[in-house]
């Protein structure tokens, strides 16, 4: 229903007034501030260890696999532990879901 219609059916409805409230409910959602969201490419991709390292499967190990030798593929199995800078950067996306 139109809302030109609802004030035609009921007068005492007051058009000033119903503004004052939106802009009263728009300041006040605004108050809250949002939600920090886990990145989800990151969590499928990092985990984070009791000791608060981060754990990441290595690369390289996907696919093409015939022409690498044991030795090298016997090494890419292994997980590996991200450090410095990226490990914080890491763990600020997953902050929120840790």
């Amino acid at each position: 229903m139109p809302t030109g219609l609802l004030y035609s059916l009921f007068p005492r409805w007051n058009r000033r007034a119903n503004f004052a409230l939106n802009q009263l409910n728009l300041a006040c959602s605004v108050l809250v501030m949002p939600k920090q969201k886990t990145h989800k490419g990151m969590k499928k991709r990092f985990r984070v260890t009791a000791s608060g390292k981060i754990k990441h499967r290595s690369a390289y190990r996907g696919h093409k696999l015939s022409h690498k030798n044991g030795k090298r593929k016997r090494h890419l199995r292994a997980d590996n532990v991200v450090t410095g800078t990226e490990a914080k950067t890491i763990i600020e996306a997953l902050a929120p879901g840790m």
